[in-house]
């Protein structure tokens, strides 16, 4: 019979299977989530290949195992189906590339920090949006590992110089949980305001949103006070929802937002000339 160690790291390993391939489902809700199933295949990987797996393998084979232990982990196929799965959301997410008459939109990458450090340390650009600015290019490099590998999160770059200078995304959040739905996010560099650059580049992820991802809903919000952001859900097609009090942890206060929808029917209206 198996020592009690080895029946405990066979059950660590089980929980953290199941727990990858639920968020494998679900991939696209929020950063974390996406952080976090990047940890769980590294860490199955990593037993996978470390030598630990073919004893516990070994040990199932020769009948060595209790009956009741979940063993799912064990399966020939199990790790390595989840991190070839893994694997090619990390290439679909790699890949997508958006481009309209100025822009490309495409995957942020950690060696972006600087110029994302450039924009995001303006306290003109991260407070309203509900997180304080970035204080060094440290932080910003942390923000776009964590925060912005998200999927469907994309650099907003300059064709003219091939730098980003803002972000746009979609995610599920407390206001859009559902699947078939999502919120979309973004922020810019001040020196580019006013430019018509973000309706821009909303444009073309409300594009891939409701034909490509075939979302059914896309909301957007704003805190009080953020006039720009405010006209930028106008331009799109945003129509007035409700008005909420959130919590913004990261500012460490309690703000009044406007909840604005657009949904695909009124988004084909809009883009289908008469």
């Amino acid at each position: 019979m198996t020592d009690n160690e080895q029946i405990q790291r066979i059950r660590h390993y089980e929980g953290l299977l199941r727990e990858a391939e639920a968020l494998l489902e679900t991939a696209g809700r929020s950063a974390d989530d996406y952080a976090r199933l990047r940890e769980l295949a590294g860490a199955l990987e990593a037993y996978y290949t470390g030598g630990d797996w073919m004893r516990d393998f070994e040990a199932d084979e020769a009948g060595l195992l209790p009956r009741d232990l979940p063993r799912g982990v064990l399966s020939e196929d199990g790790i390595y189906d989840l991190l070839e799965a893994f694997g090619e959301l990390e290439t679909e997410k790699e890949t997508v590339v958006l481009e309209t008459e100025r822009l490309i939109l495409r995957p942020w990458a950690e060696e972006d920090a600087a110029e994302c450090f450039r924009y995001a340390s303006d306290p003109r650009v991260g407070p309203v949006a509900g997180w304080p600015a970035h204080t060094d290019v440290a932080e910003s490099q942390r923000v776009i590992r964590e925060i912005l590998s998200a999927p469907e999160t994309y650099a907003i770059v300059w064709k003219q110089t091939g730098l980003p200078i803002g972000s746009i995304g979609l995610f599920h959040s407390e206001v859009a949980p559902q699947d078939g739905e999502a919120e979309l996010g973004y922020w810019l560099g001040v020196p580019w305001w006013g430019r018509g650059i973000m309706p821009e580049a909303a444009r073309a992820l409300l594009r891939r949103g409701f034909e490509t991802l075939g979302l059914s809903r896309i909301w957007c919000c704003y805190f009080e006070g953020n006039e720009k952001s405010k006209r930028v859900q106008e331009k799109l097609g945003f129509r007035y929802q409700k008005t909420i009090r959130i919590p913004v942890p990261q500012m460490m206060e309690v703000r009044t937002d406007y909840v604005n929808l657009l949904t695909a029917e009124e988004w084909r209206a809009r883009e289908t000339p008469e």
